[in-house]
């Protein structure tokens, strides 16, 4: 039931472009169905942020 999306790292803040930097997109997966988010660098799998109900 999650939602992905991939954003190009122009779209996104300075402070994030710098901490993909070996990456040309962010993947950020939404699940508004069981209140998950995860906003991670595509290549590196960096976790910029992260969040889950009751974790």
């Amino acid at each position: 039931m999650a939602d992905r999306y991939f954003l190009d790292l122009s779209q996104l803040s300075e402070q994030v472009a710098q901490r993909c930097a070996a990456d040309d997109f962010v993947t950020r997966t939404v699940c508004d169905h069981c209140d998950y988010l995860m906003v991670l660098c595509t290549k590196s799998d960096a976790v910029l942020e992260a969040y889950i109900a009751g974790f």
